[in-house]
């Protein structure tokens, strides 16, 4: 009879959570993202899909290896159900732009986010990189099929912001973060550097700046840390020092490179122009949240839903309880993946942090932030109950 190793025994005794939740992270990256390319974005298939992702996740927690996993997410669960009601009757007089079943939807899909991060705290390390694996390559023949059906191609470059597939330019970005964080999560640098060199082009083809500032920062954090962990700090103390003094001597020149790529200088998109008011719409998204810190506004009021700032965004629809939760999210994950020397793990926290500083979004199935939420919630395997059953291991 041949002996099962450890890897082995957990994934036949908790078979059905592993089943569970790979389903559920399929259906949710995948299945929705080859729908939306192929069919279009809220669908019913759209909506098909999503609801058996949700269900799957909520079978992974009810079989999670974790006693208290179910506790817990019942607990958000229940606060998220909590706020609805309560925006429900506090908005019902139209003080805010507030519709019950619009809102609903919105805190249905939190909810279902909220099981699949769940779902995957436990997974195995070793079958969690398998997973994101295949979907970056599945992510890869989707972006590239979009591209070309899209008749994308290098000489479109500075040309008109690239919008083509069915999607627009912002949606092109985020997919391509997506599929850099699924390529980082599988640990394979083959993969990390396909889903680079996609990514920077999609960058500059669609003008997303906050895209290809994300990347490059993630993969330079790749790099660096990487170096960290294994101690050669002398070696990236030599690198660093030698790209600053390279910089100090071309300083101008690289100062008026950045500011064209990232357009700076523009009239309709630069500095000048608050980053097409993206400023102004963070700020008064912040007022809106002054306006009703305990309950927010909502999801459905047009102020908070344009900030370019995922925490001001919560904050301001949610209140402030929904707001540190998620902030309190993100920070753990990046200060528990660094001290626990997780690399992959490190460079998709600290790039969820810069999206959701950039980006009108938060909590969405766009494939970016989604990944970037999957990947976060393994942080969190440290400090979800420690002594889990003992049937894996016996």
């Amino acid at each position: 009879m041949i002996k099962k190793n450890k890897y082995q025994k957990s994934i036949y005794s908790y078979r059905g959570y592993y089943f569970y939740s790979i389903i559920a992270v399929f259906t949710a990256t995948l299945g929705i993202s080859s729908v939306s390319q192929l069919v279009g974005p809220l669908s019913i298939p759209y909506y098909i899909i999503a609801s058996i992702s949700g269900i799957s996740a909520a079978f992974a927690i009810y079989a999670s290896p974790d006693n208290k996993l179910i506790y817990r997410f019942a607990l958000m669960a229940s606060i998220i159900i909590l706020l609805w009601f309560v925006q429900s009757i506090a908005y019902s007089s139209g003080i805010y732009e507030y519709e019950l079943t619009d809102a609903l939807l919105f805190y249905v899909a939190i909810i279902i986010l909220l099981a699949l991060c769940f779902s995957v705290v436990h997974i195995d390390d070793v079958l969690f990189s398998l997973l994101m694996k295949y979907i970056s390559v599945g992510l890869i023949i989707l972006t590239i099929y979009g591209l070309s059906s899209g008749q994308a191609s290098t000489d479109s470059i500075g040309d008109d912001r690239f919008s083509g597939g069915g999607f627009r330019d912002a949606i092109w970005g985020e997919t391509a973060l997506g599929l850099f964080l699924a390529a980082v999560l599988s640990k394979n640098r083959y993969l990390v550097l396909l889903s680079l060199i996609l990514g920077l082009f999609i960058s500059l083809l669609t003008q997303v700046r906050a895209t290809g500032l994300i990347i490059l920062i993630g993969f330079l954090t790749y790099i660096c840390f990487n170096m960290f962990i294994k101690r050669q700090i002398i070696v990236l103390f030599f690198i660093l020092l030698s790209l600053v003094t390279i910089s100090a001597f071309f300083i101008e020149a690289i100062s008026q490179y950045l500011s064209d790529l990232f357009l700076l200088d523009n009239m309709h998109r630069g500095v000048d122009s608050g980053f097409s008011g993206r400023t102004e719409n963070v700020s008064d998204a912040f007022y809106r949240f002054l306006e009703s810190p305990f309950i927010g506004v909502g999801p459905l009021d047009t102020v908070a839903s344009w900030a370019h700032n995922g925490f001001v965004k919560m904050f301001a629809q949610c209140g402030i309880i929904l707001g540190l939760a998620f902030t309190y999210f993100i920070l753990f994950s990046i200060v528990k993946s660094f001290k626990k020397r997780e690399l992959e793990l490190f460079v998709c926290c600290l790039s969820l942090l810069i999206f959701y500083l950039l980006q009108p979004r938060n909590l969405n199935f766009q494939i970016m932030p989604l990944v970037g939420l999957l990947g976060a919630s393994r942080a969190w395997r440290y400090s979800f109950n420690s002594k889990l059953k003992s049937k894996a291991n016996a």
